[in-house]
């Protein structure tokens, strides 16, 4: 297996790059005795701290024969069981956001589904190094109704840009009548989307579809531009 078939694999997620960082650290917890302490003991907090910190995260990775991936960095090479990514992805939630609302450096707010159902996703934390924690809130239908007709005038008077399915996204064209919709959202009754029950808590790399597909043409060949916090690229397909 190589990193081409890997990312085949798991190009439902949004970063196979994060998911093969978040499985070598917890083999390294795991490798250390770590074991989460409900009590929150001080000195086994250190530990976990210590760990994350001496995980490299400028780093190389590849496949191996032996169902192992290997991690270089400067100074130091280590091995791990990829099995290990393989688990913690199958633990992993269908989750998928639909379109985002609140934006600053990447979505902050929007729509998704989880597991099929239709939720509203709000940012509770981030982390010094960027890892945002979301809360995922149940929407009564009235409020869920009342969402899609109003991102509806959106599409259709802005845009698709904020949409995140890489079947109805399109780049912001400059929209059919933007001062239309902007004239009618003042108009619009306040709604609580947080007063459901949260449901889930997540990371921001755990939505298969974070970051919007951006279609650019590049001497000859298309290529899909992930360009948020992962800088991937894909190419499609030469023409």
């Amino acid at each position: 297996m190589n990193k081409i078939e890997l990312y085949e694999i798991y190009q439902k997620h949004s970063s196979v790059d994060h998911q093969i960082w978040d499985s070598w650290f917890h083999w390294r917890l795991k490798q250390a005795g770590w074991v989460r302490n409900p009590d929150q003991n001080p000195a086994e907090h250190q530990q976990w701290l210590d760990i994350l910190h001496s995980t490299p995260n400028h780093y190389d990775w590849r496949p191996t024969l032996n169902n192992t991936i290997e991690v270089t960095w400067e100074g130091g090479k280590e091995e791990f069981p990829l099995s290990d990514i393989v688990e913690d992805l199958d633990k992993e939630p269908d989750l998928q956001m639909l379109w985002h609302s609140g934006y600053w450096d990447g979505p902050l707010s929007g729509m998704a589904t989880y597991n099929g159902e239709c939720v509203w996703f709000d940012c509770c934390d981030e982390t010094d190094s960027g890892d945002r924690i979301f809360e995922l809130f149940r929407l009564s239908e009235s409020n869920k109704d009342e969402l899609f007709r109003r991102h509806a005038l959106f599409q259709k008077h802005v845009g698709f840009n904020c949409d995140h399915d890489p079947n109805v996204y399109q780049e912001y064209s400059g929209g059919d009548n933007p001062k239309k919709y902007y004239k009618l959202q003042k108009k619009f009754t306040k709604l609580d989307t947080k007063t459901g029950e949260v449901i889930a808590k997540v990371h921001w790399f755990q939505f298969s579809n974070w970051a919007r597909p951006r279609k650019k043409r590049v001497d000859n060949a298309y290529i899909i531009v992930y360009n948020v916090n992962t800088c991937k690229y894909l190419i499609m397909g030469i023409i």
